[in-house]
């Protein structure tokens, strides 16, 4: 028996639910965040499109044995002894390739704030023997720019 199950009411007024049995889990409706009571609250929107960002970048590739493209080399290449202009490509190569496995597998979701449209200034800020610092800026489908975001591996 799982340790933790969240489970989505069913909504008879939201179409998405449909014919859907009491446990549907939504159409990434069921993330979760810390809210401002230090209460657990579902995410949606932009904030559900930072989270995901975030986890799949830092997932190692191949940890997720139902999907093993998820994720991406990012903790592969710390400490590796590379050329500083291999190893920036590298990374960029790295994040887009993650990127584009989540808008494979959020393509069907219905929410254009929660999809990628643009990544726009792609930065390798701090390259160290410990660490990476990248940061960019997503607009969504919606047109939404949600900013800079900063990924610390």
């Amino acid at each position: 028996m799982a340790d933790f199950f969240l489970r989505t009411q069913k909504d008879p007024n939201n179409p998405l639910h449909a014919g859907k049995n009491p446990e549907f889990w939504g159409q990434g409706e069921n993330d979760l965040k810390v809210d401002v009571n230090a209460d657990f609250a579902l995410t949606s929107g932009v904030d559900n499109l930072r989270q995901a960002m975030a986890k799949i970048l830092v997932t190692v590739s191949g940890a997720n044995t139902l999907f093993p493209a998820y994720g991406s080399g990012l903790q592969n290449l710390i400490g590796q002894n590379l050329d500083i202009e291999f190893l920036r490509a590298k990374i960029k190569t790295e994040i887009i390739d993650a990127l584009r496995i989540y808008q494979f597998i959020n393509n069907s979701n219905p929410d254009p704030d929660e999809q990628i449209e643009t990544l726009e200034r792609l930065e390798i800020q701090q390259v160290l023997s410990d660490g990476i610092r990248v940061s960019f800026n997503i607009i969504t489908v919606s047109g939404k720019n949600i900013g800079s975001f900063v990924v610390e591996v």
